[in-house]
């Protein structure tokens, strides 16, 4: 597989898809045709099923939570051998778009929250067992309430 050619920034627009998930992603997810708001990265090797849609920052609205479940492809190929491939975590390194804002965290392949500082369109660039992938993350600003 070619190196994947990273971004500073993918456009948000249409990025959350309220569909179905890709069939290698249904584990757990019930019937196969039940839309979802999920992100795909650029390569299709993850995705993020975005229980807490719409999300907001700079926090979560009171009651609900910047939650997305990472699912990442098990038949993906290996892309960075050098890469930690044991931990089960997965490395975000998040860019919003249009400035020098970033945010890295480190979370599990799985369930997580993923909170950034501001609102906008991120790009996050994920790392994860040998693999490397990048998904556009719209925030929508938190209300006054939650600031």
């Amino acid at each position: 597989m070619p190196p994947l050619e990273l971004s500073e920034s993918l456009s948000c627009t249409n990025a959350v898809r309220i569909r179905p998930l890709p069939h290698w992603a249904l584990a757990g997810f019930g019937h196969p045709d039940t839309p979802w708001a999920h992100v795909v990265g650029v390569r299709g090797d993850i995705v993020g099923v975005v229980f807490g849609y719409p999300l907001h920052a700079p926090g979560p609205e009171p009651g609900h939570e910047n939650k997305i479940l990472w699912v990442a492809n098990p038949g993906a190929p290996i892309d960075a051998p050098d890469a930690n491939r044991t931990t089960g975590a997965l490395n975000i390194h998040a860019t919003l778009n249009g400035s020098r804002v970033v945010a890295d965290r480190t979370v599990a392949v799985g369930p997580s929250y993923v909170d950034m500082p501001r609102a906008g369109c991120w790009t996050l660039t994920l790392s994860y067992a040998g693999h490397r992938d990048q998904v556009a993350v719209p925030y929508e600003p938190a209300t006054a309430s939650t600031r």
